[in-house]
């Protein structure tokens, strides 16, 4: 309705305003750039809903996109390639908005910062002292306390940590000559003996940057001192603070799936290598299956939140089905050989899920 207000005949111009093309009354848009003819000022409301507009593709696309994506597995992914492409939304923009908003909701609904409660710092961690050794003791029955075998058990475990304080204090006080002791060790090794002393001491200074903690200690800085102590003070944080990590994590999910995509759909293409598919057409492709599962746990998250249900499982089910009839659909073979592949796919699927899952905790574990 604002279009055509202001594609009225009284704001038309004799130039584009935006490539200065020559221009008449009659024009309704430039046929230079496509621009509308319009020389009225934008409202608020024209900048809302060119908001949408671009955001969510809020026209006949996004109908015509559900439809056929629901509806009618595979299809859309055929009708794309066979050049339909003006009428579907474009399937990596389409991909994109919904997992953004998926992820947005999830942060939104579910309060993982309620999980620091269960965390703890390492100066707490396993503080047995005498009343808890006298507490532990008492628990056992009298006819059993003949039993030295408990209380030598507790004992020698307040032995061991009374030692191996002891070990940590004098390393502390001595930053260093322990870290030249320890730098004619092996790499790996090296690594892990610092990262024991940044462990011992980064609860006590939580605070503390890399330069400050090596002003204090006066230990050259250098790439590997730098490494063990980012890899100490992110185990710190996850362990003192678990929900805030969780968040951390699920922020960076969008991005992850963009790099995990592109290497999955080279596992299609190796599978499904015929000449008249491209490494492309599997790209798209997989832009619309998964698309579908974002929806899917995009109405499993309302379902929860409204009725208390979890329908994960069903959601999995679902899908799986959804993913086989648009493999037949938008591949064209048989039964048998479908199954086939999509048994060997999804389990190409879940070990790279796997593996991108642990370089992502690594590449948290540095960066953090």
């Amino acid at each position: 309705m604002n279009e055509l207000k202001k594609s009225s005949y009284k704001y038309r111009g004799t130039s584009c305003l935006n490539c200065q093309h020559p221009l008449d009354k009659s024009d309704k848009f430039c046929p230079q750039c496509s621009q509308l003819n319009s020389s009225k000022r934008h409202t608020v409301l024209d900048f809302i809903e060119e908001f949408f507009a671009t955001f969510f593709a809020y026209d006949s696309k996004l109908r015509k996109t559900l439809s056929a994506m629901i509806l009618k597995p595979g299809k859309i992914t055929r009708d794309y390639l066979d050049g339909k492409r003006t009428t579907y939304t474009n399937p990596f923009r389409f991909f994109l908005s919904l997992t953004i908003v998926y992820f947005l909701l999830l942060s939104l609904s579910e309060d993982f910062s309620t999980l620091n409660r269960y965390g703890n710092s390492q100066e707490n961690a396993f503080n047995f002292n005498d009343e808890t050794i006298e507490q532990l003791s008492s628990q056992v029955p009298e006819e059993q306390r003949g039993g030295i075998v408990v209380i030598d058990s507790i004992l020698n475990s307040k032995e061991r940590k009374i030692a191996q304080a002891k070990r940590d204090s004098i390393m502390l006080s001595q930053p260093k000559e322990y870290f030249l002791k320890v730098d004619s060790l092996p790499f790996w090794d090296r690594i892990g003996k610092k990262t024991n002393y940044y462990t011992k001491s980064i609860p006590k200074n939580p605070y503390d940057s890399y330069e400050e903690t090596h002003k204090k200690i006066d230990v050259p800085m250098n790439i590997n001192n730098k490494i063990a102590f980012n890899v100490s003070r992110s185990l710190y944080r996850i362990q003192s603070q678990p929900g805030n990590y969780i968040n951390y994590i699920i922020s960076k999910l969008p991005f992850i799936i963009f790099f995990f995509l592109p290497i999955f759909s080279f596992f299609i293409w190796l599978m499904y290598n015929m000449k008249q598919y491209y490494y492309m057409d599997h790209l798209i492709f997989n832009f619309h299956t998964l698309s579908m599962l974002i929806l899917m746990l995009i109405l499993g998250l309302f379902i929860d939140l409204i009725f208390k249900w979890s329908v994960s499982l069903w959601i999995l089910f679902i899908f799986l089905i959804y993913l086989y009839k648009a493999m037949r659909k938008f591949y064209g073979q048989g039964r048998v050989k479908t199954i086939v592949k999509f048994s060997i796919l999804n389990t190409i699927f879940f070990i790279l899920a796997f593996t991108t899952a642990s370089f992502l905790f690594i590449l948290s574990i540095l960066f953090y």
